[in-house]
């Protein structure tokens, strides 16, 4: 779990163009803190969470969302995590746009 949730941030936190640095002065944590995060050495306390959420601009259930299959590789989980961070910058017709894109490529 805690691979999944740096996984998640990392991914969050790259689609938003912003470096570790940044986030970790946005948070009020060390760089060293964020990269543990990240690399799923250590859990982020609850409140830390939140500031990376605010800071992320994104929900926490974003970084919390336990539905991912816990049979897909990390790599598929921070991809998957980075579509999504990328989605919620979309236009409405950019999204109608995408979803048309995934129907042909099912």
């Amino acid at each position: 779990m805690k691979k999944k949730i740096g996984l998640r941030i990392k991914a969050i936190r790259q689609a938003a163009k912003m470096t570790q640095e940044v986030l970790a002065e946005r948070c009020d944590v060390s760089v060293e803190a964020i990269s543990n995060i990240e690399r799923g050495v250590n859990y982020p306390h609850f409140e830390t969470l939140v500031d990376i959420a605010k800071a992320l601009n994104c929900r926490l259930s974003m970084i919390l969302d336990d539905n991912v299959d816990d049979n897909i590789s990390p790599k598929r989980a921070a991809e998957e995590s980075l579509l999504i961070a990328n989605i919620r910058h979309l236009s409405d017709e950019q999204i109608h746009t995408l979803s048309k894109f995934v129907e042909v490529l099912k």
